[in-house]
């Protein structure tokens, strides 16, 4: 970070295999509250991505991390395919967990923000500093990305990542 802004390290990157190595670092946790989850790789993904290798791990880490602390049955979904306008990449995370209340959508990705079940009634799993999705956006943000959310209470949530694949200079 240069002056607080993030300034990314662009480098040809294998995003399947960095999925692969984000998710196995979640499967404890999976088990432990008997959770499934699904990865799909679209065939026509690029499987290298110019990118940021780091930034990518951690809106993976942040967004699966919290789809695993929200959901308490069900299971998690991730879809990696390409846009459809221009080279780039799609993210989609998916789960069958709280889901977030509609008044609270529009301030999830401020800083120390908490959504999903009340404070007072988290379990020891979905506590957190409410810095994880501002996180993310920060990233987006610096990656030229998008992010959007879908949810409904009692149902689960899903968030869609797009990324362009930078310009070569």
């Amino acid at each position: 970070m240069e002056s607080g802004k993030m300034i990314p390290q662009i480098m040809e990157t294998n995003l399947p295999e960095l999925l692969d190595r984000v998710t196995i670092s979640l499967e404890p946790l999976l088990r432990e509250k008997s959770l499934i989850l699904e990865k799909k790789v679209a065939s026509s993904f690029p499987h290298r991505f110019r990118t940021d290798p780091s930034f990518i791990r951690s809106v993976l880490t942040n967004l699966l991390s919290n789809a695993v602390k929200f959901t308490d049955q069900g299971g998690i979904r991730v879809e990696l395919n390409p846009i459809t306008e221009g080279p780039g990449i799609q993210i989609i995370v998916s789960d069958t967990g709280a889901g977030i209340e509609p008044q609270r959508l529009e301030r999830i990705f401020e800083e120390y923000q908490q959504f999903g079940v009340a404070p007072e009634v988290a379990t020891e799993y979905a506590k957190g500093s409410g810095l994880g999705l501002s996180i993310v956006k920060k990233i987006l943000d610096a990656l030229a990305g998008r992010v959007s959310v879908e949810s409904s209470p009692g149902r689960g949530t899903t968030f869609t990542i797009e990324i362009p694949e930078p310009r070569v200079q």
